[in-house]
């Protein structure tokens, strides 16, 4: 069985430091070499090996995607079939002036709705009536600007250059 990943990369990155802390003479520069190479290769083979378990997480995410889209639109098919029927009953009480059904699973009434305010022109409506809504937040792309041209801008800071990882 092969060591994980991070051992090898840290066997890996000791025999570096070791190498280049001690003289030439003592050490046998091919066997040396043919060790680095080897565990180079090693290192290469276990990243292919979880390269794959990426993309195979990836498609089994992907799946579920696909399920939780096709649930949603169930879901949102069958919601739309239980608003169509609650219109279509409360449409014909109200049409036969029925305003309660009594039965042994069910009562079934109709309530009046609260006022509700319905805007048919907003540019009509008086200024007491209006009320102005201030978003506040930070501009980060002046921002980036500014720091990348040397400026210092008090409570920001660039992030440390990063690294992602790509699999095709």
């Amino acid at each position: 069985m092969t060591k994980p990943l991070y051992e090898m990369a840290n066997n890996y990155s000791q025999l570096k430091v070791i190498l280049d802390n001690i003289e030439d003479d003592e050490i046998d520069a091919e066997s040396i070499n043919s060790l680095l190479e080897t565990m180079t290769s090693d290192l290469k083979s276990k990243g292919v090996d979880i390269a794959a378990v990426i993309k195979n997480i990836e498609a089994l995410s992907d799946g579920i995607k696909l399920i939780e889209k096709n649930l949603k639109e169930r879901r949102n098919k069958i919601d739309s079939k239980l608003e169509h029927l609650k219109t279509y009953l409360l449409e014909n009480m109200q049409k036969c002036e029925i305003t309660k059904i009594t039965s042994p699973q069910f009562e079934i009434s109709l309530r009046k709705k609260p006022a509700s305010v319905i805007i048919y022109q907003e540019d009509l409506l008086p200024k007491e009536f209006l009320r102005t809504k201030t978003i506040v937040e930070p501009d980060k792309i002046s921002i980036k600007d500014a720091l990348t041209k040397g400026n210092s801008v008090a409570g920001a800071k660039l992030s440390e250059t990063s690294y992602t990882l790509s699999i095709k």
